[in-house]
């Protein structure tokens, strides 16, 4: 019996009727102080809605303007500045910072549900505790700052450009992991204290553009009509400042083939599929990497549905190369991605 009274009276502090209001339904309570939690309040017809709009509260302090955020892809260091990228990028940004929110609130627990019993409206409370959510972060951050200084360590004991360039790019998507998670810390934590990372992205993003352009990419496509798959791609890489063209120092080769198909027309459109299959090659003649890489456009003109098309493929192909050397620095066995 005594065992029954106590769960009664749990359920009636985590549930009460109270006619009058808790202090933290209308603003702040010494019993939650701001150094010590994150709150929010959250009201609803029913409990459940209210205790959802709780926590969410205390998402929207974690929400940042997706466009500030960066991918998690090497492939952003070459299509940072490009005209054409903001749908694809605030689409993996959004999702990135779904998955960070989702990490963070999984702390999140409702502390007390108060319902008005003039109205019959339901209040909840929920919180987040600072402390053990910042330690958590920092640990994770100073993983990541390891591995950091690890990539420019090994970049700078480099002596080829490429396997220079492909360790700064790994430091600089590791970079872009973070910012989110130190992001969250500067919310969560009560002091404000956010570590620095081992180099600052910037400096990071203007060393591998000083290897890039002293880089020479040789390109050649059998079954590029026009060359206009190759134009793509190097027109996307220009950005990087590589240099092009048929050399005998090259230091990385792009050698394959360009296959284009014309689908039967979907009502007024006409589908063009273009694909290429790609062997990239270091100046040693070593094999990186095999690429399949394929796109589909449309257009009303056939002729029109094929340019496009290959204009795509050739900017696909660039990030997919990026991405590549990104990983020039692991086992170069070709992976037929």
């Amino acid at each position: 019996m005594k065992c029954k009274l106590l769960s009664i009276l749990g359920l009636l502090l985590l549930c009460g009727c109270a006619a009058t209001a808790p202090p933290w339904v209308t603003g702040k309570t010494d019993r939650y102080p701001d150094q010590a939690y994150l709150t929010g309040v959250g009201n609803g017809r029913d409990r459940t809605l209210a205790e959802d709009r709780a926590r969410s509260e205390i998402a929207k302090v974690f929400q940042v303007d997706v466009r500030s955020r960066e991918t998690l892809e090497e492939s952003h260091w070459l299509v940072r500045g490009r005209e054409g990228e903001s749908s694809d990028y605030r689409q993996s940004a959004s999702s990135d910072l779904t998955a960070a929110s989702g990490r963070v609130l999984q702390g999140v627990r409702i502390a007390e549900v108060w319902q008005d019993p003039a109205s019959g409206e339901f209040y909840a409370l929920a919180l987040l505790e600072r402390m053990p959510l910042a330690a958590s972060l920092r640990s994770v951050i100073a993983d990541l700052d390891s591995k950091i200084a690890a990539q420019i360590e090994l970049a700078e004991g480099q002596t080829t450009g490429l396997r220079q360039l492909g360790y700064y790019l790994r430091a600089y998507r590791l970079l872009q992991e973070r910012l989110p998670l130190a992001g969250d810390l500067a919310v969560i934590a009560s002091d404000g204290r956010i570590p620095p990372p081992p180099l600052a992205s910037g400096e990071v993003v203007a060393r591998a553009d000083r290897i890039a352009a002293a880089l020479h990419v040789e390109v050649q496509l059998a079954g590029d009509r026009e060359g206009i798959v190759a134009g793509g791609l190097l027109s996307a890489l220009a950005a990087t400042g590589m240099q092009f063209g048929p050399s005998a120092v090259a230091d990385l080769r792009v050698n394959g083939t360009v296959l284009s198909e014309i689908s039967p027309a979907t009502g007024a459109v006409i589908w063009s599929l273009a694909t290429a299959r790609i062997d990239l090659k270091d100046a040693t003649g070593q094999q990186l990497d095999h690429l399949d890489v394929s796109v589909r456009e449309g257009s009303q003109s056939q002729e029109r549905a094929d340019r496009l098309a290959r204009e795509l493929l050739g900017r696909r192909l660039a990030e997919r190369l990026i991405e590549r050397i990104g990983a020039a620095g692991s086992d170069p066995r070709p992976s037929g991605r």
